[in-house]
């Protein structure tokens, strides 16, 4: 057992000592190199060392974390031999915070008491902008090459700040994100996106409507990892806000490229699912898209994504006398990333 002044020296040492692959891994959790050194977060050879302080800022116990690198069933925490119980988080208690964060592990306290880094930022806005988005299009969208796992982080620890929701579709399903209120007016304080672009919706997407929504995310993912992507990308419910009903007309996704020395590029998206009939419905609205997108200032387009050989050979038939292009094709009938593979590679324009 150490005195107070033998573990402050201990902890400079085993934060000195921290190795780059493990000041990594803390990134990974949402722990800053700023945190984990004003937390002295270290390395003993065998365990991460995270000090304990009590309210007068002095180290009263080291807590020792199993390292990612070791694979054995030892407990995930010990703590220092001889010491009782003592809280994680003493000296912030004893300034009188006016709003407390109860965290679930020592790795989760240090990440909730600093500000979101800017990729995490990002993750949020684009939920924000998405309605509901399932967590794969949210790997795919912002985290493309990182473990499942950091974006398992980001929403834990998102919605422990209550900046999202997140639920399981029927309980087990995909994790199904929307952003809360609180997550928007810290998205807006910080400057990262604007009110307007943000939606909160108070409940999850009805079951009815949810693979229509997927699809329509799926889409502006595999737009967003194009080489050349547009921008912007705008979804249904973002220009139905925008054009507060001015228009009759709003297709599922509007793509906008704008391009050096040639006209401006749109091409609107049509998730067809089959829900709406051909004549009565689907085919009017293409005709009403076709004459809001025709422009002598702007090259455009309709791309169709339909279910069924039958509607798409219609479809077809209707491409051949419009007066823009129109480019109908078979919606993939996979499901999660290898999806949003499969339309990247149907939508790209390279």
């Amino acid at each position: 057992m150490f005195t107070p002044s033998q573990r402050f020296i201990l902890a400079l040492r085993y934060n000195k000592n921290l190795p780059a692959d493990l000041r990594g891994y803390l990134h990974d959790r949402g722990i800053p190199d700023s945190v984990i050194d004003e937390k002295l977060l270290g390395w003993n050879g065998h365990r991460i060392v995270i000090p304990v302080f009590d309210s007068q800022s002095a180290i009263c116990q080291f807590r020792y974390a199993r390292s990612p690198r070791d694979l054995s069933e030892s407990p995930k925490m010990l703590t220092e031999f001889g010491t009782g119980p003592e809280l994680y988080g003493w000296e912030r208690l004893a300034t009188s915070p006016r709003r407390i964060v109860i965290c679930e592990g020592e790795f989760d306290r240090p990440s909730a008491s600093t500000t979101l880094r800017p990729r995490d930022c990002e993750a949020l806005a684009f939920v924000g902008r998405s309605y509901e988005l399932a967590q794969y299009q949210l790997h795919a969208a912002i985290f493309h090459g990182r473990a499942p796992n950091v974006v398992s982080r980001l929403v834990q620890r998102a919605k422990r700040l209550g900046f999202i929701s997140a639920e399981r579709l029927h309980g087990i399903g995909m994790n199904r994100l929307r952003l809360t209120n609180s997550g928007r007016e810290f998205l807006v304080a910080r400057g990262v996106a604007r009110r307007e672009e943000l939606f909160v919706p108070q409940r999850a997407v009805a079951l009815k409507d949810l693979a229509h929504t997927l699809a329509i995310n799926d889409l502006a993912v595999a737009l967003r990892q194009l080489r050349t992507p547009p921008t912007p990308i705008l979804p249904a419910w973002f220009l139905a806000r925008a054009l507060g009903g001015a228009s009759e007309v709003v297709p599922d996704v509007l793509a906008i490229w704008r391009r050096p020395n040639a006209a401006e590029l749109r091409l609107a998206c049509e998730i067809d699912l089959g829900a709406e009939g051909l004549r009565t419905v689907f085919l009017p609205k293409l005709e009403r898209l076709t004459v809001s997108l025709a422009s002598p200032q702007t090259d455009a387009g309709i791309l169709i994504l339909t279910r069924g050989e039958r509607r798409l050979q219609h479809l077809a038939g209707f491409a051949r006398t419009a007066p823009i292009p129109v480019l109908p094709f078979l919606l993939p009938e996979t499901a999660g990333r290898a999806r949003i593979d499969l339309l990247r590679h149907l939508v790209s324009v390279e």
